[in-house]
């Protein structure tokens, strides 16, 4: 998916613990998809075009990314 706003502007409207949260994922779902791996989630359906990361399991994932950072590096955003 293409991205229309710049980075900055895509952070500030997500937020920046979030959005980092969002940027480490991406690491790690080119890395599955490159050693051919698939998460097991309830919500896949079976479709071929379904992430690696996928449902719960990486929104479950995001949200305790985005804890730690918002632990360790504190902001004045929310």
């Amino acid at each position: 998916m293409k991205r229309i706003l710049s980075e900055d502007a895509w952070l500030a409207s997500v937020g920046k613990h979030r959005g980092v949260a969002i940027r480490i994922l991406d690491i790690f779902e080119e890395m599955l998809e490159n050693k051919g791996v698939s998460i097991p989630d309830e919500d896949r359906t079976g479709d071929e075009s379904e992430a690696c990361l996928y449902g719960m399991t990486y929104a479950d994932l995001e949200n305790a990314i985005e804890e730690l950072l918002g632990r360790y590096y504190p902001s004045q955003e929310k």
